[in-house]
């Protein structure tokens, strides 16, 4: 088997385009059984005066290091 890394950037707090793409690429690819997969995902974490002003998700507080969609685990980093 191959191994294969994915790395995107992406905001998990609202998943739209680009998210969905990589889930259902990587999904399809594991389907296969010819590829290890690892996914990466690079977060941006805004300071507090942009979050305000932003008016993000007050859940943005919350920094997981992982995240499982679709049986796929997600690595974040930071």
């Amino acid at each position: 088997m191959c191994r294969l890394a994915v790395v995107f950037n992406s905001n998990i707090f609202d998943r739209k385009g680009l998210f969905n793409s990589v889930i259902n690429r990587v999904y399809y690819l594991k389907k296969t059984n010819t590829f290890d997969i690892d996914v990466y995902l690079i977060q941006y974490y805004y300071p507090f005066y942009l979050r305000v002003f932003k008016k993000t998700n007050p859940s943005y507080n919350i920094k997981p290091s992982k995240l499982i969609v679709d049986n796929i685990e997600i690595n974040i980093l930071w």
